[in-house]
Order: C-alpha cells, then sequence, then structure tokens
C-alpha cells in the first residue's frame, strides 16, 4: 500500500480527476454523458461523440430532417383496428425522435373487419 500525499495545485493548475492540470487543459467541462437529442422545428439533432481539448468540450453531432424521412412502418391491424402510418416522419420532442404520425381507425364502427393482409377495413 502506497502513502497517501496530499499536493496543492498552484500556478494557474487546478485539481481534476486527482490531478494538477493546467485550467486550460481541465475537461470537467465534458459532462460524463452525452448531451440529449432534440427537435429544432422538424429537424431532429443527436449527439454522437464528444472530445476533451484544451478549455473546451466538442460534441459531435449529427442533423436529420425528419421531414426528408419516407419510410414508415407498414400499416398494419390490431384485432379490428387499423394503424395507420403519415407517409413522413416529424420530429418529435417527446422522443426525441423522428416518427410518424399514426391513425387509428376502428373497422368495427362502420360494420367492417381489419384485414390483416391489405391493412384495410373490408366487409366481413
Amino acid at each position: 500500500m502506497y502513502p497517501e500525499v496530499h499536493t496543492s495545485c498552484i500556478n494557474r493548475k487546478i485539481c481534476s480527476a486527482g490531478r494538477c492540470v493546467d485550467k486550460d487543459d481541465d475537461c470537467t467541462a465534458c459532462p460524463a454523458a452525452l448531451r440529449p437529442s432534440s427537435c429544432s422545428g422538424n429537424t431532429l439533432q443527436s449527439f454522437e461523440s464528444q472530445a476533451c481539448y484544451p478549455g473546451y468540450c466538442h460534441a459531435v453531432s449529427r442533423f436529420t430532417d425528419c421531414s426528408a424521412q419516407h419510410t414508415p412502418p407498414p400499416d398494419t391491424c390490431d384485432g379490428t383496428l387499423l394503424i395507420l402510418h403519415a407517409p413522413a416522419a416529424t420530429c418529435d420532442p417527446g422522443g426525441p425522435a423522428c416518427r410518424y404520425a399514426v391513425t387509428t381507425v376502428d373497422c368495427a364502427a362502420t360494420n367492417q373487419v381489419c384485414d390483416q393482409a391489405t391493412a384495410m377495413c373490408k366487409a366481413p
């Protein structure tokens, strides 16, 4: 076991992670976790990585235009309910993520059934 040694950080140095570093080299500006994704209008900004440089934290982000996403999940049936997806995505700040709006139609309300093969309401 090593003896404990106390060192004062002086001359523009600060203590960071148990060692003395120059104030300009301190990486405490970088949070432990990546910043959360966010929406600005219909654009999703997601953060992929971050790096510490002397005096600042650089976060690498990606911007996705949600309205340019044109591959919605397939429409489907859930019992007598027809689940329809919008043709283009929007940025949902609750996720945040690009999501397709969902419309639910109750086929039984018009005395029809939901046909899984065609994802349409049809007469029984």
